[in-house]
């Protein structure tokens, strides 16, 4: 076996079949790598490797039409057929060839990951499990090229007949698609066929168990047709007994109907036993928190998917599959709108779209409107939308803790000073933290409601009265908690004097003047447009290290180092090299600035908090906008901390898009040139030579 496969390894690289099927793969692949990855700067090579299989239909043939029908045409198959060494062996030889060849390209393009780590981060573990994918889908290729080979004597129909096969089976989707759009038996049967259905389920960064043992089944399969073909040559029918042309398409059923329940035994599976989530943020895994809520769920609860299971989004589909693994509490039902056009209608009044949820734990419900299971920012240069991230599986935990719950955390949002209304991701925000906000006027009440977990102040354009400064620290004393974000005034003490009495119980208070950055790093465009440090905390969690937060004009907060009460705790501050201005431009003081903090006083057995930012557009959309959410995950956190709420917290947005990698000119053109030019050149210069020196002897 090992002399046959070294000569056909030589057979392979003494012609220019193996160097042409090396340059052609190379050349394509890496003309879509520098344009997909290092231009358009993605960081995920599944995106060119699912752009260029189309290249198998024209390049496998290349590489298998000779295999075995070359040897029919000359005759020498004969060799095989008395051949001391068995069929099964010789096949196999032959495809390990071909696979070699292969392998060639496959490991220039394992360095591309490499390549892209240069220029920023990259999606390490989705690029090689695309790899895998795209290397097991080749080899299927490659199989089925050389049964079609085995078929015939004529090179031509062997690459013609392996062309149109191929070409049908990167299209049964679409096929099966026009045949019946719900799916019947012979559509199903199509499915069988449909080998680049198997290789998108890897290349999106799920290593599948099913997809492996699929490819693994065609290449057995098509090596052992081939080997019957090659046998039956030598067949001859006999009257006594079962011929042999009958033994050979008894063990060819047998073959197949074995692969068949073997692909139906694993894929019939659980998705925790035959998949394996390789994506950087796990977006086909259900997080720890979630596995642990759904586990403690002492409710039945019904999710009502409002489309049918065969359409589903993939992604959200996929959560909610998971969840019913899970536990036996929670259910997944499909209403169809084109079959149950007024199921929504007992729900809500208004119109929702296709794959938005309802969840329901007896007669509590919430609809999860399917545009909130997914993040988008607008681009105003091209006036379009951009999905960015995934929020399916905190929407949905979300939902399930609000059916299931007895009662909801209150906030209160002060009102009568010019306070800034919650804008609408913010309150979408608190409506996932299943929060319930009710405005608060103190010059008409008594005094803070005993309910009241949090109160939020949001960049009030007027000062407090002394008589709602004192109900403020009346609740401070019972342990209240505070949320406030400041507008910027040049004197704030003079301007709020009972406002910074209330900070003051907290041992801060805001400084003169408005912070300059001095560190370029540290602001957007311009000086007092902040792009503060955040330091690690509870509420900065999913943020420290992974975003930032944007803080245009902001004021330094100041900490009282003597106070024995109270305990301060920086959370974002700016860098050493910034300066403190008046609005005259006049430098007050240098060095690093609080622009956010956090303080708890101790008064007996109580503990209240303070949660101060000094930047009245932090919590703002538009602001929001500039961080991809940063801003607002900041917002979350502190009212699920407020609020004892863990699902905003622990399930934060999964974002879809990866960094993009900043690839300069010069960069581009060099790898440019050498995978597109240099390689495939020295490739094709190889086997001219080594064809040249052989016909030459």
């Amino acid at each position: 076996m090992t002399a046959i496969y070294k000569k056909e390894l030589r057979t392979l690289f003494t012609t220019m079949t193996g160097w042409i099927f090396i340059a052609v793969n190379i050349f394509i692949t890496s003309m879509y790598f520098v344009s997909l990855n290092l231009t358009f700067g993605s960081s995920d090579l599944s995106y060119t490797l699912g752009s260029v299989i189309f290249m198998f239909i024209f390049t496998v043939p290349v590489l298998t039409m000779r295999s075995v029908a070359d040897e029919k045409r000359q005759k020498t198959d004969q060799l095989i057929l008395t051949s001391s060494v068995s069929v099964w062996r010789i096949v196999t030889a032959k495809y390990l060839a071909m696979i070699t060849v292969f392998l060639i390209p496959v490991c220039v393009f394992s360095a591309f990951p490499v390549i892209m780590s240069a220029f920023g981060n990259t999606a390490i573990t989705e690029s090689y499990c695309s790899l895998i994918a795209f290397f097991l889908l080749g080899a299927a290729c490659i199989a089925l090229g050389l049964f079609i080979s085995s078929l015939t004597e004529s090179l031509i129909v062997a690459a013609v007949l392996s062309i149109a096969l191929l070409f049908v089976m990167y299209q049964v989707s679409g096929i099966s698609y026009m045949i019946s759009q719900e799916g019947n038996l012979f559509t199903a049967i199509l499915g069988v066929f449909d080998i680049a259905k198997y290789f998108d389920n890897m290349s999106e960064g799920v290593f599948d168990i099913t997809s492996v043992v699929y490819f693994l089944s065609l290449i057995y399969v098509c090596l052992f047709l081939s080997v019957q073909t090659i046998r039956k040559r030598s067949y001859t029918v006999s009257r006594k007994g079962i011929a042999p042309g009958a033994y050979s398409l008894g063990m060819t059923a047998m073959a197949i109907v074995s692969v068949v329940f073997v692909n139906l035994a694993v894929g019939s599976l659980p998705d925790r036993f035959t998949e394996k989530d390789m994506t950087s943020n796990r977006l086909y895994s259900l997080s720890e928190a979630s596995e642990s809520f759904l586990r403690g769920l002492d409710k039945d609860v019904t999710v009502y998917v409002l489309n049918s299971e065969d359409s589903e989004d993939e992604i959200l589909g996929n959560t909610l599959h998971k969840m019913e693994e899970v536990t036996d509490r929670f259910k997944v039902e499909y209403r169809d709108p084109v079959e149950y056009p007024d199921f929504y209608k007992d729900y809500t009044d208004g119109n929702i779209s296709f794959n938005s949820l309802i969840v329901t734990s007896g007669d509590k419900y919430r609809v999860v409107d399917f545009s909130d299971c997914y993040t988008r920012s607008f681009s105003y240069s091209t006036f379009q939308q951009t999905v960015e991230g995934y929020d399916g599986e905190g929407q949905v935990i979300s939902a399930l803790d609000y059916v299931t719950r007895d009662s909801l955390a209150k906030v209160y949002l002060l009102t009568g000073h010019g306070e800034r209304e919650p804008e609408e991701d913010f309150k979408k925000a608190m409506t996932k933290a299943n929060v319930e906000w009710t405005e608060l006027n103190l010059a008409m009440t008594e005094r803070i409601p005993d309910d009241a977990k949090a109160i939020i102040i949001s960049a009030p354009e007027r000062d407090l009265t002394e008589d709602e400064a004192s109900k403020l620290d009346a609740y401070i004393k019972r342990g209240g908690k505070l949320l406030i974000n400041t507008a910027y005034f040049n004197n704030y003490t003079e301007s709020m004097p009972y406002l910074s009495r209330v900070l003051k119980e907290f041992g801060v208070s805001i400084e003169e003047g408005q912070i300059l950055e001095g560190d370029s790093g540290g602001y957007f465009q311009r000086q007092n447009y902040l792009l503060p440090k955040i330091e690690s905390d509870s509420i900065t969690e999913g943020i420290y290290d992974e975003s930032y937060i944007f803080m245009p004009v902001s004021q330094s907060i100041n900490a009282d180092e003597d106070s024995e009460d109270t305990d301060v705790k920086t959370i974002l501050k700016t860098g050493e090299d910034s300066k403190l201005c008046s609005s005259e431009g006049e430098v007050l003081k240098t060095g690093s600035f609080n622009t956010g903090i956090r303080a708890v006083k101790t008064s007996g057995d109580k503990e209240a908090e303070l949660i101060l930012f000094t930047c009245g557009d932090i919590f703002s959309d538009a602001v929001n906008a500039m961080t991809t959410g940063g801003n607002l995950k900041l917002f979350a956190n502190c009212i699920s901390e407020f609020t004892d709420s863990n699902s905003n917290i622990s399930i934060p947005v999964k974002q879809l898009s990866g960094d993009y990698l900043m690839v300069s000119q010069g960069s581009r053109f060099e790898v440019t040139v050498i995978l597109t030019v240099i390689l495939p050149a020295v490739l094709i210069a190889s086997g001219a030579f080594i064809m040249y020196r052989r016909r030459k002897r």
